[in-house]
């Protein structure tokens, strides 16, 4: 390693071959290995005399690889013993540039021979080796590292790319600004915040409102395509594209709203609604579409919101014979119909046997209404409707009277009197169980007995009888006529059970087993 040695008037490089009696020193000087273009001053001064003093300035090839610099120094005559030593960098040249760095220190110079090595060390990086140092280590190059390290120095000329390029702690001054948006994709149109900034400017747009800043195919401008993505930034989606396709689910040639399918692309069996043409109404019905004859079927048939309209005579009162109504849709024929229900027949039974005869009055009876007393609905084959004994179904007896309506009276019996019992025959009065009838030779007059003593007695045809009572009320039944009421005995208090008429007399017999004897008829 060669060194610099510290002459009277210069310095000089050393392996010092004085005699080694002389008093001497060598400084070893660290800098970084990147501080090719600086300048380091080694000065040396008498303490006590400033005015002795010496210096030596390195630079350029002096500072090349030479990593720690060695200097020497051999004491002058008439210097004191103790120095002041100066060692200083020097940003590019030394001649008033920036110091970035320096360090003072004393040798003490006293007896002979060779002092103890001193070393110093100068922080002074350039790395990017533009010959200025990094602002960090005390020098004026604002970007001494980093990827812009060689576009950026004190000696750099501005230029519009948002970098202090002349390291003067301001961006693209000089340049006229205008305001621009950071573009990404590149595709001219930007995103983000609005930046002011020169131009040309490199990745930034003049346009914002990017709203996919990551997509070029996205950006204000560009042209709308059905694609389910807002390509033109305007805030909708496909906007000019009919994505609303439907389809005719009752054939009728007309399209339903209610099958609706949104998407870009058609659908097999869908189209479009055109533009002169409105929806089917109900599309389960193929009687239902624009333009459809109107049916009494409670359906709006032509779609103009309005049910049945036109429809003859619906909701209008109607009468079915007596029966009231309003006109009504029959869903099967398409027209409108009464929807009173014809009324229901009824005749009067006017013995209260259960059937009427053919000539009986008859009455109409409507839906809702209550079925009417003393009415029947059918038949109407009773042949004598003033005797409950008497219709068709009922026993034949031996009372010359036709009681079943077939083929005349007592038709099959032998009877000359005979008597009959009839079951629970009735008059129409009330709690009375009828058990025995009785009849004159000719049919008349006609007696009847039951139980609890109750009895009736009949004169001939076409006249009426009436039914009392032994031991209880009389009650009148609808035959008020009768005859004198017969005298009784206090004994008959029983049920009756067989009757008969013999020579004009009455006789009874009740569930004691008496027989009694009540008095002769009378006609």
């Amino acid at each position: 390693m060669r060194h610099i040695l510290l002459l009277a008037l210069s310095l000089c490089v050393v392996a010092c071959s004085k005699s080694k009696d002389v008093a001497n020193v060598s400084f070893a000087i660290n800098f970084s290995p990147s501080f090719k273009q600086g300048c380091i001053v080694v000065r040396v001064q008498d303490a006590a005399n400033a005015s002795n003093s010496a210096e030596k300035t390195f630079s350029g090839a002096d500072l090349a690889g030479k990593t720690p610099l060695k200097v020497g120094y051999i004491q002058r005559e008439n210097w004191g013993t103790e120095l002041k030593v100066t060692v200083v960098a020097h940003e590019r040249a030394c001649d008033g540039n920036v110091v970035v760095a320096q360090s003072e220190f004393v040798v003490n110079m006293a007896g002979d021979g060779r002092k103890p090595l001193q070393s110093v060390s100068l922080v002074t990086p350039d790395e990017d080796d533009d010959g200025y140092v990094a602002k960090e280590a005390g020098g004026t190059d604002c970007a001494d590292t980093g990827p812009n390290a060689a576009a950026r120095s004190p000696a750099k000329s501005e230029v519009c790319d948002e970098i202090d390029n002349d390291c003067d702690e301001a961006v693209d001054e000089g340049f006229t600004v205008t305001t621009i948006y950071r573009d990404a994709d590149g595709d001219g149109a930007g995103a983000g915040a609005a930046l002011q900034r020169c131009l040309p400017a490199t990745g930034y747009a003049t346009q914002g409102g990017d709203c996919d800043d990551g997509n070029k195919d996205i950006a204000p401008g560009k042209p709308e395509i059905c694609d389910n993505v807002d390509n033109n930034c305007v805030g909708g989606v496909d906007e000019g594209h009919d994505k609303n396709w439907y389809k005719d689910l009752d054939g009728d040639g007309w399209l339903g709203q209610a099958s609706l399918v949104v998407q870009c692309a058609q659908p097999d069996g869908y189209a479009h609604l055109p533009a002169s043409e409105r929806f089917d109404c109900n599309d389960n019905n193929k009687d239902t579409a624009p333009g459809k004859p109107e049916l009494c079927d409670n359906e709006d048939n032509d779609c103009d919101d309005v049910v049945d309209d036109g429809v003859l005579n619906k909701g209008d009162p109607c009468n079915n014979m007596s029966c009231t109504g309003t006109y009504v849709c029959n869903l099967t024929t398409k027209l409108a119909e009464c929807n009173a229900a014809a009324p229901r027949m009824f005749y009067r039974d006017a013995d209260g046997d259960g059937d009427a005869s053919s000539t009986a009055p008859q009455r109409e009876v409507c839906a809702g209404e209550t079925d009417p007393v003393g009415y029947v609905m059918s038949p109407r084959t009773d042949c004598d409707d003033a005797d409950p004994s008497t219709k068709p179904g009922a026993p034949e007896l031996c009372d010359a009277i036709d009681n079943n309506c077939v083929g005349g009276p007592d038709e099959g019996l032998t009877c000359n009197g005979t008597l009959k019992q009839v079951p629970d025959f009735h008059l129409r009065s009330t709690n009375r169980s009828w058990k025995t009838v009785s009849t004159g030779p000719n049919g008349y007059p006609v007696w009847i007995a039951g139980s609890g003593g109750t009895w009736c007695g009949g004169r001939p045809r076409g006249r009426s009888s009436r039914a009392s009572a032994m031991g209880i009320q009389r009650v009148p039944t609808r035959m008020t006529e009768a005859p004198r009421p017969m005298p009784v005995t206090a004994a008959i208090t029983t049920g009756w059970r067989p009757g008969w008429i013999h020579k004009g007399e009455w006789f009874w017999a009740g569930r004691m087993g008496c027989s009694l004897f009540i008095t002769e008829l009378r006609r």
